[in-house]
């Protein structure tokens, strides 16, 4: 197989039960299990970064989004949110922004204090409202809804700041 993705879009794999979506998607994202049983060979690139190359982080590039949402049931949707925004990111100051323009460290403040973009993606992703909810589980904690369990994982993914995000059966 060979695929060129162009940058600012998404794509849509379809295909029939076990003929390899989720293996290439996890090959994308660099979470593919290589085991006796299985060969693989070629590369993965983004933008001329090989997935091999030692100076990168290829978590820092991709993410993935399993079938499977693995979530700690006690938290809240918004805890669960803020989680990965602060250990991914930290705060919404980005390298390229200077450190020395006062309206510039004032607005970025405004945004931490406001836990901006978590909100933001909240909404978009329609959980503002169960924002204090459990995320819960099927069995033992009573929270979200499946479907809206599905939403706070991609809201998860999405505050981390990754440019690829490849969706694993987003059927939910």
């Amino acid at each position: 197989m060979n695929l060129c993705l162009e940058s600012v879009k998404m794509y849509l794999i379809l295909g029939a039960p076990g003929c390899g979506k989720s293996t290439l998607l996890k090959m994308i994202a660099g979470n593919l299990r290589i085991d006796d049983d299985k060969t693989f060979g070629g590369n993965v690139t983004i933008n001329g970064i090989d997935h091999d190359d030692k100076e990168v982080h290829w978590t820092n590039l991709v993410g993935y989004i399993d079938q499977i949402d693995r979530l700690h049931s006690l938290l809240t949707v918004k805890e669960t949110c803020d989680f990965a925004f602060k250990c991914r990111l930290g705060d919404h100051r980005r390298g390229s922004m200077p450190k020395d323009d006062a309206k510039v460290s004032e607005l970025l403040q405004k945004m931490d204090d406001e836990d901006w973009l978590v909100t933001i993606l909240l909404k978009a992703m329609g959980l503002e409202y169960v924002k204090d909810t459990f995320v819960g589980d099927d069995s033992k904690v009573r929270g979200v809804s499946g479907g809206q369990r599905k939403r706070v994982t991609v809201t998860e993914m999405s505050a981390i700041g990754v440019p690829i995000i490849c969706y694993d059966e987003m059927s939910t």
